[in-house]
């Protein structure tokens, strides 16, 4: 197994690099066409604290044998699994 060092992170500002516990603000369903036209299901997320423009996406994706969506049902399924 390889072993990465890295610098300790030295800032103090709010947006530094590296893990946050963030409370989500607003969830947003939409949709986004990709690049061969399907058009792909996202959640936009805001967090409290944050600017709008700070937000994260996720996108929905199937898999290829069976075409199970499985990136936005892991979401809910972690977010569930926090709050009971």
């Amino acid at each position: 197994m390889a072993v990465k060092t890295m610098a300790k992170n030295t800032g103090t500002g709010q947006y530094n690099a590296g893990w946050h516990e963030l409370t989500i603000s607003k969830a947003t369903e939409g949709h986004w066409t990709n690049s061969r036209g399907d058009k792909v299901r996202t959640i936009d997320l805001n967090f409290e604290g944050y600017p709008d423009s700070m937000h994260h996406r996720v996108f929905e994706t199937n898999n290829r044998t069976t075409g199970e969506e499985f990136k936005i049902a892991n979401f809910v399924q972690i977010c569930l699994c926090w709050y009971y």
